[in-house]
Order: structure tokens, then C-alpha cells, then sequence
């Protein structure tokens, strides 16, 4: 059974082409960091993936479930949602103060092609 995507992405010239767009493309260029917390829900997976056309982005998601849906969102605003890559969750337990250990994941995201790349 094949599954049938949506794809979005054609409808983020308008969103790009806003002014309020490009200074949240500044503020990210100087301080590398934003967050989309004072975004309204529904908007989150079209900002994220105007932003990451350009940039790589990170989400963190509260739980596997959160992570799940947001990735599914991002796939279907991307243009390329091949690109759109979970990592698996941590299983450590809360407040659990591990040792220092080489993080696996942090390698497969520096190992993910850098975007039009």
C-alpha cells in the first residue's frame, strides 16, 4: 500500500516573501537561535519548514508522540521531505545524571547534508 503525501511547499512563497519573515531570518542569523513557542500550533510546521529551506533547523519535541506529528507536519510543508529526519528518543530516566558518553545522535545530525547540498 503506498501512502499518498501532501505537499505543501509551493504555498511558502507568500509566507517568505513577509517582512516579518525576513527579520526572523535575521534575529536567527545573529543570535542562531529561536523559538516557536509564541507561534500559533497550526503554523509551526510551515515556519519551520520555511526557515529550514535555507538553514538546517532542529525541533526538540516534548515526547516520541509530539516528535512524530511535527515531523509528519514538516514533511509535508517540505519541498524535500526525505530531509526530514527523528531521531530516536533518549531512554534514560528524568533528572538521571548519566555519564559522558560519545552522543550517537549528534553524529547523525552532523552527518546529514548540509541543506542544497
Amino acid at each position: 500500500m503506498s501512502v499518498s503525501r501532501v505537499a505543501l511547499a509551493a504555498l511558502l512563497a507568500r509566507l517568505q516573501a513577509s517582512s516579518q519573515f525576513a527579520e526572523l531570518q535575521q534575529r536567527l542569523r545573529r543570535d542562531r537561535a529561536a523559538s516557536l513557542i509564541h507561534v500559533p500550533h497550526a503554523a509551526k510546521g510551515a515556519l519551520g519548514a520555511a526557515l529550514a529551506r535555507e538553514a538546517r533547523l532542529v525541533w526538540i519535541a516534548r515526547n516520541p508522540e509530539v516528535a512524530e506529528r511535527v515531523a509528519e507536519s514538516l514533511r509535508a510543508w517540505s519541498a524535500d521531505p526525505e530531509r526530514i529526519t527523528l531521531l530516536e528518543p533518549r531512554s534514560s530516566l528524568p533528572y538521571e545524571r548519566g555519564e559522558l558518553v560519545v552522543d550517537e545522535s549528534a553524529g547523525r545530525v552532523w552527518g546529514q547534508p548540509p541543506p542544497g547540498g
